[in-house]
């Protein structure tokens, strides 16, 4: 697992948890460069802004490749080519990435070549004009459920990779686990009334409350139930 993002919401009560974005979270440009870009646009170049995160991004790259030490350090950084936001999200995990001891390279999914048969097995990206380059190791800001609902091809073949020993993919499938809404309620259950906690139920509670599917992104199907549905 490389990294993952909490949401959280200020209340009277202190900060709560809203949800663990597992796998495929954001941010990072603005987490890692932004901040630190505001120090230096405010003069302070000397100063240490709070944020480590792409320090630790790089440490954890480092851990990654010395775990796979049977695969080659070449990793494939993949984002959805019409998202002007992931572009630059996946600019900052190359950037980790080469100075962590890969060789790294970025480029839309939708450019990315999947086979699991035959001599060319693996992932195959265009690295130069007529060149294309094997990739062991293979980063994708493309959800794993929406993969599982709408390329089940492509999810059979990353599996099929992933058991040979093909290629190596962050983050996990497990990820699903974390990131489920589900999740929370379990949470709740298994530390009740906890202070960074906010009451979840698998069933519907009580009074005024927020509706959320098991499986969801950026606020798609979340309701709001206070006598009615809105």
């Amino acid at each position: 697992h490389l990294y993952g993002r909490f949401d959280l919401a200020m209340t009277p009560d202190g900060p709560k948890m809203l949800e663990f974005n597992a796998d495929t979270a954001t941010s990072i440009p603005e987490t890692a460069v932004v901040q630190w870009a505001s120090l230096a646009a405010a003069g302070k170049n000397d100063a240490l802004q709070y944020s480590g995160l792409y320090e630790a991004l790089v440490e954890q790259l480092k851990v990654w490749r010395e775990r796979n030490e049977d695969l080659a350090p070449a990793l494939l950084v993949t984002y959805i080519g019409a998202s002007s936001e992931d572009e630059p999200h996946c600019c900052v995990i190359t950037e980790a990435a080469n100075e962590a001891g890969f060789e790294a390279h970025l480029c839309p999914i939708e450019e990315v070549t999947f086979t699991a048969e035959g001599e060319e097995k693996g992932v195959w990206a265009q690295v130069e004009p007529d060149q294309w380059r094997h990739f062991p190791f293979l980063f994708k800001l493309l959800p794993w459920e929406q993969i599982a609902w709408e390329e089940p091809e492509l999810l059979k073949t990353l599996t099929l990779l992933s058991r040979s020993r093909t290629i190596s993919i962050a983050n996990p499938a497990y990820t699903l686990l974390f990131q489920s809404k589900g999740m929370l309620a379990w949470l709740w259950k298994a530390f009740p009334y906890h202070p960074l906690l906010l009451e979840a139920d698998i069933v519907p509670l009580s009074g005024k409350y927020i509706k959320k599917p098991y499986f969801g992104r950026e606020g798609q199907s979340v309701e709001v139930v206070d006598r009615g549905r809105v």
